[in-house]
């Protein structure tokens, strides 16, 4: 953990930055190994602070060797104000994440220290995973492929949305998992076409369209997989459909490496579906990055203005979305390599009738 507090040092130092304060609960965990729910981190050149409550000082002092773990004091603002005394220079926050309410007794409180927003800033350190964390997402992507392997024993005629999901959730569950990624995505028939359609309880019918998004964490690391089935023999524009959503994920894969934009492989999936005349019924971005969050840089979009890099791991997942018809949408995690992507999703998406 502290090799990351030097990466981000090295960053402050580039942006003529005397500490940052940092408050976001994914990036306090990234920096320090902290898990527990509340406190912040303070960085500054020769010091690394943890501040927290009482009831998370036991915690902290296990999670995170080599932070000095401060009690934050009533009201924690007397605490930023002590830590922060005699630093000269700006001092960060995440103008993200600081509520409005927070950042005004912050700078009510401590006076003679400029408070400089910024933007990003531990997040693109988190982009690029190492190798403890890429061991912790193919664990946790194991386990999502397990679900998949299941669910395709769920997804019968009569059972409801909300029952798919639910069990699916209880047996990701007894396989490790300590909960959803993000609330289960369950769309049967014609709200297949919802790209976030919630579970509801309305029953698989034979020929549905059947897409489930769904996704675990495990050791802190988030999974995301998503499958579209149709519930019978499938319709010649059932499968026109799918394979034109395979077609255009393959197209992206093949695009995917080292130094390649992120907007380059969006448009290499985004092409396929408007050479075929579905280009309004693909909305979305092609993926985004996965990890500590379920959502994390790097995106993959059409304004995405960065390159791709080793260590990056980020969905693939075009779809297509027909009102009153219904959708598909594919979706896998990839490693960016060295030399070019590794598919870490293995769960079959060649055979998608039941």
């Amino acid at each position: 953990m502290l090799e990351r507090v030097e990466r981000l040092r090295s960053e402050l130092g580039r942006r003529a930055l005397a500490g940052l304060i940092v408050s976001r609960p994914a990036n306090r965990r990234y920096l320090s190994g902290f898990t527990g729910s509340a406190g912040l981190l303070v960085v500054l050149p020769a010091k690394a602070y943890l501040c927290t409550d009482f009831r998370y000082l036991e915690q902290a002092a296990a999670e995170a060797p080599g932070w000095e773990i401060v009690k934050l004091e009533r009201p924690w603002t007397e605490t930023l104000k002590r830590l922060l005394d005699g630093v000269k220079g700006p001092v960060g926050f995440e103008a993200d994440y600081l509520t409005f309410a927070r950042h005004a007794a912050m700078t009510g409180a401590v006076a003679g220290v400029e408070f400089t927003p910024t933007q990003g800033l531990v997040e693109e350190l988190r982009a690029q995973k190492c190798a403890d964390e890429i061991a912790r997402l193919r664990r946790a992507i194991r386990v999502t492929d397990e679900g998949a392997a299941f669910l395709r024993s769920l997804l019968q005629p009569g059972r409801r949305e909300k029952e798919v999901a639910l069990e699916l959730e209880f047996f990701l569950r007894r396989r490790g998992a300590t909960g959803p990624s993000f609330p289960y995505i369950v769309a049967s028939g014609p709200r297949s076409s919802l790209p976030h359609g919630e579970p509801t309880e309305r029953k698989l019918c034979p020929g549905d369209l059947v897409t489930v998004d769904f996704g675990i964490v495990l050791e802190g690391y988030c999974s995301d997989l998503t499958r579209t089935f149709v519930l019978g023999t499938p319709t010649p524009e059932q499968r026109f459909l799918y394979d034109l959503v395979l077609a255009a994920q393959e197209k992206a894969l093949a695009v995917a490496g080292p130094g390649v934009p992120a907007a380059e492989v969006d448009a290499a999936a985004r092409n396929v579906i408007a050479e075929a005349g579905y280009g309004d019924y693909f909305g979305h971005a092609l993926g985004h990055g996965v990890g500590l969050e379920i959502h994390e840089e790097p995106h993959l979009s059409p304004t995405a203005t960065g390159k791709l890099a080793p260590g990056m791991v980020v969905t693939v997942e075009p779809g297509v979305y027909l009102p009153g018809t219904g959708g598909v949408r594919t979706e896998d995690v990839i490693l960016i390599t060295e030399t070019g992507r590794e598919v870490l999703s293995q769960a079959p998406k060649h055979s998608f009738f039941l």
